[in-house]
């Protein structure tokens, strides 16, 4: 990956010229430094591998403390009593609408129809996750576009969590929903600096909001959050300006280490992989005759390798474990080899 690849988006808020401006980002109501995408700019320049982004005052991001803070305030907002919310990518399996994630060629799938298909009359809000936790899944983006256009119908709200969309595995990242809609689309995007800088700990994210809604998002942040610690910030500020060859870093080893654990527990009798499109978990059936949630408790005791049983994102995990290989490729093929010795002893 020689460069990070961008496309245009449609808000943008902007890096502080100078120590004295870094104050602003203690503002919970749409602080200057971060963007919609993980992106920035300085002033009116495009950072180095930043977005082409029109600057557009009326709807800027909102920071957060992280991808979930976004999503605590943002949820519950659009549905009154008695509606619904549609989930048909949160992720594979927790219980949604009629949709269910499929696997078709050796991957997971969600069908558009089905989507659709799960949407009632007190439906008010499509929550997506692409690339998705825990399967890979991407959504691509014309059947983007074809959700946009049964949301613009319906007058629904779509909630887009795109945290992983750096982490997919064909040198480019993954379609968004910025990329199909306008400032007026009834559209939010939560994003957070934990997956493609690596910030986990640090609790920072932010939300991008349709235009009008500034005031609302500033008091449901100040209430909620009201603002991410300064030093948190600064450290923000320089994963947008400085982290483009750490995030480079990270997928390149993500790459590798996807290959090593796809290809060496593909060879282990009883499991079957579903090699991701997107994210860095490897989702993987493992028929032992025990439970995922049994079965993870023994990998940990014998191999001292720690897996999430598939039950952890709902019933319709039963029998698949959940791997992260956001390792170096070294850790990967000690855990594939620990992994061998323990699925291939008889229970």
């Amino acid at each position: 990956m020689d460069e990070l690849q961008s496309f245009p988006r449609r808000a943008v808020s902007v890096v502080p010229r100078g120590r004295e401006r870094l104050r602003k980002l203690c503002l919970c109501g749409g602080g200057t430094a971060i963007n919609n995408d993980g992106c920035r700019r300085s002033g009116d320049a495009v950072a180095p591998g930043g977005l082409a982004l029109g600057r557009d005052p009326r709807h800027p991001p909102c920071t957060c403390q992280g991808c979930l803070a976004a999503w605590t305030p943002t949820s519950p907002k659009p549905c009154p009593p008695g509606s619904t919310a549609s989930a048909p990518a949160r992720s594979a399996w927790w219980p949604i609408a009629g949709a269910t994630i499929r696997r078709s060629c050796g991957r997971f799938t969600l069908a558009l129809q089905d989507i659709l298909a799960a949407v009632t009359p007190q439906t008010r809000i499509l929550v997506v996750n692409s690339p998705s936790n825990p399967t890979g899944w991407v959504m691509p983006l014309a059947e983007m576009e074809a959700l946009r256009d049964v949301a613009r119908e319906r007058g629904l709200w779509i909630l887009s969590d795109e945290v992983y969309n750096h982490f997919t595995y064909g040198n480019a990242i993954a379609p968004s929903f910025l990329q199909v809609t306008t400032p007026t689309d009834r559209l939010i995007v939560t994003n957070t600096f934990s997956k493609n800088w690596a910030m986990t700990g640090w609790r920072a994210g932010w939300v991008t909001y349709p235009e009008g809604l500034a005031a609302t998002f500033s008091k449901l942040g100040q209430y909620n959050t009201t603002s991410i610690p300064t030093f948190i910030q600064h450290a923000a500020v320089a994963a947008l300006e400085q982290g483009d060859a750490f995030i480079r870093t990270m997928v390149g080893r993500c790459v590798e280490s996807r290959a090593i654990l796809v290809e060496g527990l593909s060879r282990i009798r009883g499991v079957t992989v579903f090699p991701p499109e997107g994210a860095f978990y490897l989702m993987v059936r493992v028929d032992t005759g025990e439970t995922s949630l049994d079965l993870a408790f023994r990998l940990l005791r014998e191999a001292k390798v720690g897996v999430a049983p598939g039950t952890a994102f709902g019933p319709q995990g039963e029998g698949f474990l959940r791997i992260c290989f956001a390792i170096s490729p070294e850790l990967a093929r000690e855990a594939v080899a620990r992994l061998a010795r323990v699925l291939s002893t008889p229970v």
